[in-house]
């Protein structure tokens, strides 16, 4: 297990990058997304704040939360239970949440 960054931008793109590094198909969408593609968005004044990082992948992936869990983040098992044909959380020591 790695430890997770406090900046969200720097955190989301490790993710990708070891997603990508691993073959697990995985993107950015969101609020992080367009900040990854469009640099100059860290010019907005006051500063965009980043909450939470969303992410899509193909349903079934397991591998995906087996990379989360391995990068530092703790699954919401009981709503993963439920949803995660379709949706999973996932969060950090700190409580910042992994959308996927």
């Amino acid at each position: 297990m790695t430890s997770v960054l406090a900046d969200p931008m720097a955190e989301a793109r490790r993710i990708l990058k070891v997603a990508e590094a691993t073959a697990v198909p995985l993107r950015a969408v969101g609020g992080i997304a367009v900040a990854l593609i469009a640099p100059s968005i860290d010019r907005l004044d006051p500063p965009r704040i980043y909450h939470d990082i969303d992410l899509v992948a193909p349903s079934g992936t397991a591998a995906v939360s087996r990379l989360l869990v391995d990068l530092g983040y703790e699954a919401a098992r009981g709503f993963n239970s439920l949803n995660g044909s379709e949706r999973l959380l996932f969060h950090d020591t700190d409580g910042r949440r992994i959308d996927v």
